[in-house]
């Protein structure tokens, strides 16, 4: 994301740099497509009830469909440019799969709040 907004910046927002697609920002949405499925399916799994026609199944199959098309005609550089609004969603993700553990505080009991 970042490298990809930096060219296309240093380019002087030309439209045949945002256009284009390079390894790195064609990797990133491949990544990112990979993570759309495996949202999807722990979705189901885990949280069905909050995977619904359109904020799940609808919603994802569009960004899928926006992806694979990009990536068949070599545009991913734009894609690539909002892939950071997808952070705070990663980290929701890592934190569920307790990847971000909180340590506890000085004079803070593991599990306890503050201490007195």
């Amino acid at each position: 994301s970042v490298p990809a907004t930096a060219g296309v910046v240093r380019s002087g927002w030309d439209p045949e740099h945002i256009d284009g697609g390079g390894p790195l920002s064609r990797l990133a949405v491949l990544v990112f497509v990979a993570y759309l499925l495996v949202d999807l399916g722990v979705g189901v799994v885990d949280y069905r009830q909050r995977v619904t026609f359109w904020l799940g199944w609808v919603h994802h199959a569009c960004y899928l469909a926006l992806c694979l098309h990009l990536l068949e005609r070599g545009r991913t550089n734009g894609m690539c440019m909002f892939l950071i609004e997808e952070v705070p969603t990663a980290v929701l993700a890592a934190s569920r799969l307790g990847l971000f553990r909180r340590r506890p505080a000085a004079g803070e009991a593991p599990g306890h709040g503050r201490a007195g």
